[in-house]
């Protein structure tokens, strides 16, 4: 590191703007993430539902 990092401190705010961006973006992708699999448990369920009427109406 040199003199002029430590003596303005610049340095210091930018690694942390960095790391706060990194984080925001961590939650954003876990979020979507989330966002994705419960429509993923939701169709799946409909489905279900779905294949179960199915079975209940009389074939043709």
């Amino acid at each position: 590191m040199n003199v002029e990092d430590v003596e303005g401190g610049g340095r210091c705010v930018v690694v942390m703007m960095a790391v706060l961006e990194a984080a925001a973006a961590v939650v954003v992708v876990v979020s979507a993430m989330v966002v994705v699999v419960m429509v993923v448990v939701a169709l799946v369920k409909n489905d279900r539902k779905g294949e179960q009427r199915m079975k209940r109406l009389p074939m043709p």
